[in-house]
């Protein structure tokens, strides 16, 4: 998903991770690819700009 911020007009990416139930904690292996998503520097790769729950 694609979408522009209001407040920097920046276009973002948007990744949902889903559980079999919604009410459920992360994964391990959700964690695990937040976790090398948040170190990897590449141009070809996006830069995690923020994480939430909810």
């Amino acid at each position: 998903l694609l979408d522009k911020r209001q407040r920097t007009d920046r276009i973002v990416a948007l990744n949902r991770l889903k559980t079999e139930k919604e009410k459920q904690s992360f994964s391990i292996t959700s964690l695990r690819d937040i976790n090398i998503l948040l170190k990897a520097q590449h141009p070809n790769i996006v830069t995690v700009r923020e994480i939430f729950i909810g």
